[in-house]
């Protein structure tokens, strides 16, 4: 029988014999000539580096933004009142046309309206004549919700589209004869009709207080929900892109013109434009009151980053960078440069901050650098050396050059600090069906009629099987014996939007490139009459026949445009909300199953 055995770990550590370390942490040097002599083998004693810079003086030459262009529009003035996004992307509520008559969709538009005449009637008119003009406004036929007399036998598409959406049509059911549709009266006032005109029997006072709250309501809901007074120029509908341009004048009261033509909506920033050479159409009436010559002085800091190496000795890094973990290839330049800067020379860069107006073009003429040593050093743009003419940083380009950099302009564009964005409320996909060798665009979320986006497919479905369920396709088959089927053409989902590729037309000849032109499927249900089917979003609806879009528009990846509500506050705490648009890229390409001339074994 063995022993038994007892293990004991004795951990190596430091054993300080004094509780004082302040000796310790002089680092004290005891050859000086060593230390020296080490130098300058190190080349240190050659006296490149100079003094660090303690202020600096920086001298340019400002001027803000003078006039807008939004895609084919009139040049307008722009007066930074608004983000630059809001000027760019907003566009009107969509407006729904049935039976003749125009109104806004939305129920929660709509009661929103409503709600606020309400308060408005109340505040102005004593109880008796307020309850006969909110009764008058609940019973007229013009202002009122639409509710199907016969949902299971309905054939409008108007109509099966309520029914279908069972949320919806409840809601309508619920407010019918109880509430006015805020949403029909406000395009009728907006169109200039007077709110008296439906209500009878008010004294002509009360008509003209009646009158003016009308007015006040448009004005309210106009100024809530930012909208243009002509439709958005700035989208180009053949490119899926918004396009605009900017022009301040310089300190010789020439135009320096900023174009914007592949903006894709969403944050704005400087690189979204770029210098444009043609100056003709923005010469006239540039206001030279915009310029200003000024200099600040600033005190220079040291650039930091996050693992930066400290330049002190003791002083504890964060380790928020492991430059032992960059492994680059012998090919990768860029990373390589990266890590000489951060761990060589970060410490002999610094910032100066200079504190611009909202949207303004800036030219820095020169710096004057104090440095410790109480000399001064000049330096003047990196653009002004020979040697810096394919290198810039934070520089426009020539939209006209071939990305040439040769602009030393400072760009600083009145947009948003922050956004919120709500979710989308249409969102159209654009896909490459090679097998069928077209384009579809897939309308995959379309508006609900509640404020929100709701899911096309399900509603293409539910559309597709009341139709079916109405009118029984197996009505039109003939009872035989024949052991085959033929169909023309296979069914495609009704949410997707066939676009179908043309050749472009060149004078009296057609060219070779081709563009895809908006086509459309007919709805065959049984012994129904072959319907069209429309558009259900307004990225598509809007456009009127023909509509085209650039083959190159559409990537490999496909083509998202989404439609967003969106909202900012400016400095002075006003509220900007708009409706706009947003592209991305899609996530492949997709099928359709879409086929022709089809024969079918039929079960013997």
């Amino acid at each position: 029988m063995s022993n038994g055995t007892l293990t004991q770990w004795n951990r190596l550590e430091s054993r300080p014999r004094k509780n004082d370390f302040s000796r310790t942490l002089r680092a004290e040097i005891r050859d000086a000539l060593w230390m020296m002599t080490r130098q300058w083998q190190l080349g240190e004693l050659t006296a490149e580096d100079t003094g660090s810079p303690v202020s600096a003086k920086i001298f340019y030459n400002s001027t803000l933004l003078d006039r807008l262009k939004l895609g084919d529009q009139d040049i307008v003035e722009l007066h930074n009142d608004l983000p630059l996004e809001t000027l760019v992307e907003r566009e009107n509520i969509h407006i729904t046309t049935i039976a003749g008559k125009d109104f806004i969709n939305d129920i929660s538009l709509s009661t929103a309206i409503r709600r606020r005449l309400i308060r408005y009637i109340t505040d102005a008119f004593s109880t008796p004549v307020k309850d006969a003009i909110l009764k008058a406004l609940r019973v007229h036929p013009d202002l009122q919700f639409s509710v199907v007399s016969d949902p299971a036998g309905a054939t409008a598409f108007e109509d099966v589209s309520l029914i279908v959406n069972s949320q919806l049509h409840g809601m309508h059911a619920a407010l019918a004869s109880r509430a006015f549709h805020g949403g029909k009266l406000y395009v009728s006032l907006k169109s200039g009709d007077p709110l008296s005109d439906y209500v009878s029997n008010l004294p002509p006072s009360e008509k003209d207080s009646l009158n003016n709250l009308g007015k006040q309501l448009v004005a309210w809901f106009d100024g809530l929900f930012n909208q243009t007074s002509l439709d958005n120029k700035a989208w180009h509908p053949n490119h899926l892109e918004y396009q605009f341009s900017t022009v301040s004048p310089d300190m010789s009261g020439n135009a320096v013109p900023l174009t914007a033509e592949e903006f894709t909506g969403g944050r704005l920033d400087w690189y979204a434009s770029d210098i444009a050479n043609d100056k003709s159409e923005f010469t006239q009436n540039l206001r030279s009151e915009l310029n200003s010559g000024e200099n600040d002085e600033v005190f220079p800091a040291e650039v930091a980053f996050n693992g930066m190496p400290h330049s002190r000795w003791w002083e504890m890094e964060d380790g928020a960078l492991n430059f032992t973990q960059v492994q680059p290839n012998k090919t990768d330049l860029a990373k390589l440069l990266f890590a000489e800067f951060g761990l060589l020379y970060s410490n002999d860069w610094y910032v100066m901050p200079l504190t611009l107006p909202f949207g303004s073009l800036t030219k820095i003429e020169r710096i004057e650098i104090k440095d410790t040593f109480g000399q001064y050093t000049i330096t003047r743009h990196y653009k002004n050396h020979s040697e810096n003419e394919n290198w810039g940083l934070f520089n426009l380009t020539n939209a006209e050059t071939a990305n040439k950099i040769d602009s030393q302009y400072l760009y600083l564009p009145p947009v948003a600090h922050d956004l919120l964005v709500s979710e989308p409320v249409e969102k159209v996909n654009f896909i490459r069906d090679e097998m069928a060798n077209m384009v579809w665009g897939i309308e995959s979320l379309v508006p609900d009629g509640l404020g929100a986006g709701g899911d096309g497919n399900t509603m293409a479905i539910k559309i597709r099987a009341y139709y079916q369920n109405l009118f029984p396709s197996g009505e039109n088959i003939s009872n035989n014996d024949a052991s085959i089927t033929y169909t023309l053409v296979s069914e495609v989902p009704e949410n997707w939007i066939p676009f179908i590729p043309v050749r472009i037309q060149n004078g009296s000849s057609q060219s070779r490139q081709i563009q895809l032109q908006r086509a459309q499927l007919p709805r065959i249900v049984g012994t129904l009459p072959p319907m069209r089917i429309e558009p259900r979003t307004s990225v598509l609806l809007k456009e009127e026949s023909p509509y085209y879009v650039f083959e190159e528009e559409i990537l490999k990846s496909g083509t998202i445009v989404e439609m967003h509500w969106q909202r900012t506050r400016m400095s002075d705490g006003t509220n900007i909300i708009w409706l706009g648009r947003k592209k991305t890229n899609g996530r492949g390409e997709g099928r359709s199953t879409l086929g022709y001339d089809q024969l079918q074994g039929n079960a013997v």
